[in-house]
């Protein structure tokens, strides 16, 4: 519901990103020219993708997640090259129902989005990830993971 939500928020937007979807079991090859990586999978899953991610992804990329918890995804995140920037992400929103089905472009909005940058994100990456965030009607808060 959160990933599927966060592309229908996007979609509103008049100056739309080009969003990619990718499910479990997709070819992460399809994330190569990304700039901006969102992982909405459950956290072991996450934690998974992002230690197979760097391989397909030449360039540089900021990576951000959803989960609710940060302590392991935070620490996968610590292992990727430099040129992959890893920001955590916990947007506190939802439904009673989950799933792409429950998903709406409005779910975002006045809601806290937690961000949890790493040491490795820069400045410009917790600027560009917060005006997004804000851009899907989300109020953004930056702590540490630890604090989250």
């Amino acid at each position: 519901m959160i990933g599927r939500s966060i592309a229908l928020a996007l979609e509103r937007l008049d100056d739309a990103p080009h969003v990619i979807s990718l499910d479990r079991g997709d070819d992460l090859r399809h994330s190569a020219g990304a700039e901006l990586i969102v992982l909405a999978a459950p956290i072991p899953e996450n934690v998974r993708i992002l230690g197979s991610l760097a391989p397909h992804v030449p360039g540089d990329a900021l990576i951000t997640d959803t989960g609710s918890t940060k302590r392991t995804t935070v620490a996968a995140a610590e292992t990727l090259p430099s040129r992959l920037r890893f920001i955590g992400g916990h947007p506190i929103a939802g439904a009673a129902t989950g799933g792409a089905a429950a998903a709406t472009a409005d779910l975002f909005d006045g809601h806290p989005w937690i961000l949890t940058p790493t040491t490795a994100a820069r400045a410009e990456d917790v600027a560009a990830l917060t005006a997004l965030i804000q851009s899907l009607g989300a109020v953004p808060a930056v702590m540490d993971a630890e604090e989250h």
